[in-house]
């Protein structure tokens, strides 16, 4: 068993008093790059899904708005024909925000599908 200095009382709570901001910090920026990754697949799913309904002779902005499941409010759906007779689906979602400060470049993601069938 080891002894203690007389002046090392405290040293441990001040040390996790430090230490505490940088790791919540930390968790909190993951936290908000899955949440980041989560919307960007949302996304580029609910961009085929649209692509297919529209292949399928349904409404694209509809099946891209069911397929983000509650968040399809706050989607932009764009479908556009190519001259060369492509339809391209762009859907523009807004991220969930954690951390208040999130610049505005990656404040939106961006799914995109199409090409030829």
């Amino acid at each position: 068993m080891t002894r203690r200095r007389p002046g090392d009382a405290g040293n441990a709570i001040v040390e996790f008093g430090l230490w505490l901001p940088i790791v919540l910090l930390a968790l909190v920026s993951c936290v908000q790059l899955a949440a980041a990754l989560y919307d960007d697949r949302a996304a580029e799913d609910a961009a085929r899904v649209a692509l297919r309904a529209e292949r399928a002779g349904a409404d694209p902005e509809a099946a891209a708005r069911s397929a983000l499941a509650g968040r399809g409010g706050s989607a932009t759906v764009t479908a556009t024909v190519t001259t060369t007779g492509e339809g391209r689906i762009h859907v523009v979602l807004p991220v969930r925000r954690v951390l208040p400060w999130l610049p505005e470049s990656i404040s939106t993601v961006t799914g995109t599908a199409g090409g030829r069938p």
